[in-house]
């Protein structure tokens, strides 16, 4: 499941970069967490909506104008993979200035 997760990543930050298509994958270590940052030079999210937008069949108020398909729970399962795995979302952006969604994931599990 965490394929499906980075998969949604990509594919949103492919289709919410449009004349953009530039998008980089990061993986590193964050103290005890790993981690997979997917950032693109694409739209961006309002602040308003960066909470929202984890939430099933939410999208983004610039999804119509732009065309985009999908039906809102991409990112609902990238968050529900994160939790999953005892992790979390992590969403930086900027509108007009594109977005890095971080997955944060413990390296090691506890009971």
């Amino acid at each position: 499941m965490l394929s499906l997760a980075v998969w949604n990543l990509l594919d949103n930050a492919m289709k919410y970069s449009p004349g953009r298509p530039v998008v980089w994958i990061r993986l590193f270590r964050d103290g005890t967490r790993a981690a997979i940052a997917v950032r693109d030079e694409g739209i961006g999210i309002p602040p308003s909506e960066q909470r929202r937008i984890f939430q099933k069949f939410v999208r983004g108020a610039e999804t119509a104008a732009l065309g985009v398909k999908g039906s809102g729970i991409g990112l609902a399962i990238v968050d529900h993979v994160a939790r999953a795995h005892g992790g979390h979302v992590h969403l930086e952006s900027k509108v007009g200035g594109g977005s890095t969604f971080t997955l944060l994931l413990p390296l090691e599990v506890t009971e």
